[in-house]
Formats: C-alpha cells, sequence, structure tokens
C-alpha cells in the first residue's frame, strides 16, 4: 500500500478537481493506496492535522504527499494528475518494495476504539510505526457532497514512533492502540490507518506498506503471488 496524505479543504474548489482524478483510477489502482485527509483551515481541521502541515511547510491545498516521499502540489501538469497519481504506485513497487506487512483486529467498547496491529517484519532494519483515525462518508449539508478518509486523531507521532528494539531477523511485533471516539463522529465510519516506514540507504523514513482496519472489524495480510 502507498500511504496518501492530502492536506485539503472543505471550501477549496481544486482539492475536488484532485479527488476527481483519483476516482478516476481503476479499483485494483485505488485499493493500493491507503488515505488519510488532513483538513486545514476547516470545520474538519484537527491539531494534529494541522501542526504536520505547517511542519512539512505546506502553505497550500491540495498538497498531497506519498509515502513520506514524494510531494505534489496544485493540480495540472506538474502537480495532481490521474498521471501523476498512478505514478506513485509503480515508483514504490520499485524503489521501495514491501518488506512488512500488516493485519489489525479492532474493537469497540462504549466510546473507546482499540485496535491490535500486528507487523510482519521481512527484513532486519529500523523502522517506525504510525497510527491514526480517519472517518468516512460526512455530509456538507450546504453541497450536498461527503468527505472521506478524514483525520480525527493520531495515536502516535504522523510521521512515526521508532519501533524499539530495531529489527534484527524476520518476525512478528504486536501493537496496540486506542482512540476516543467523539461525541459528532459515526464510529461505523471509523477507522484505522496503521503505517510502517523502513529506514532506508539514503538514512531516510520512507512508508513500506500499512494497512486500514474499520474500528470493530479487522483486516488480514494482503499477499501477492
Amino acid at each position: 500500500h502507498v500511504l496518501l496524505t492530502k492536506f485539503t479543504a472543505t471550501w477549496c474548489g481544486p482539492c475536488a478537481q484532485a479527488q476527481r482524478y483519483f476516482e478516476q483510477l481503476k479499483p485494483e489502482e485505488s485499493e493500493r493506496f491507503l488515505v488519510v485527509a488532513a483538513h486545514q483551515g476547516d470545520r474538519l481541521t484537527v491539531p494534529v492535522g494541522s501542526a504536520l502541515g505547517a511542519k512539512l511547510g505546506y502553505q497550500y491545498v491540495p498538497t498531497w504527499n506519498y509515502d513520506f516521499r514524494t510531494v505534489f502540489e496544485s493540480v495540472g501538469t506538474g502537480g495532481i494528475t490521474a498521471t501523476s497519481i498512478r505514478n506513485q504506485i509503480k515508483s514504490a513497487m520499485e524503489e521501495y518494495p514491501a518488506v512488512c506487512g500488516v493485519k489489525a483486529t479492532s474493537t469497540l467498547e462504549g466510546s473507546t476504539a482499540k485496535i491490535e496491529a500486528t507487523v510482519q517484519f521481512q527484513q532486519a532494519g529500523n523502522y517506525k510505526i504510525a497510527c491514526v483515525l480517519v472517518e468516512n462518508n460526512i455530509e456538507n449539508k450546504e453541497t450536498y457532497n461527503t468527505f472521506n478518509h478524514v483525520l480525527r486523531a493520531a495515536q502516535t507521532d504522523m510521521e512515526g514512533d521508532a519501533v524499539t528494539p530495531a529489527v534484527t531477523a524476520p518476525e512478528e511485533r504486536t501493537f496496540n492502540f486506542e482512540a476516543t471516539i467523539g461525541e459528532d463522529w459515526n464510529a461505523e465510519n471509523c477507522a484505522f490507518v496503521v503505517y510502517v516506514f523502513k529506514e532506508e540507504a539514503n538514512g531516510k523514513y520512507i512508508v513500506n506498506n500499512g494497512a486500514e482496519c474499520t474500528v470493530d472489524g479487522s483486516v488480514d495480510y494482503r499477499y501477492e503471488l
């Protein structure tokens, strides 16, 4: 999976255009993405999302970040297009092939959503893990459209917390996170997004793989033979 972190806003016309490019993808293409929409300067903005945008120096929406390695700003030539989105799948597979997998199980106890995520590390190295909660199908009653993958809360640093001790051989490790469902959220539309960074030869941490797990649901490892 490729992690697409979208810096967007409800009032942004070009953001809607960028989303239409994404919707042009075939299902087998769009399903390769994990999407987190960090809203900026609107009613769906949360502090952790705006703080990440400020830290990364993003001043405009739409700005789309892929795997914390490639960034496209605005729409059209040189920016976000259907072709540029597709190219991220190809480059991720060729430059940073998956060397880990994620499976997870979530439970809901009252307003507390919990997730147990297990990572299968296939290669030794330094890794970081991140977990956020998103919500889908948030209606805009003024324009009658919906917003999906909206960042609601982060259970870790969005740029990952170190996996310690370092991975020295192929193994599985389990991580537990939890979040409080807000009073105005719909738990049935919420999901955890868990993604794992690997330190590459250039010293940078790049998202290597991840998974999305609905609240009170489960997801298994995904294999391609």
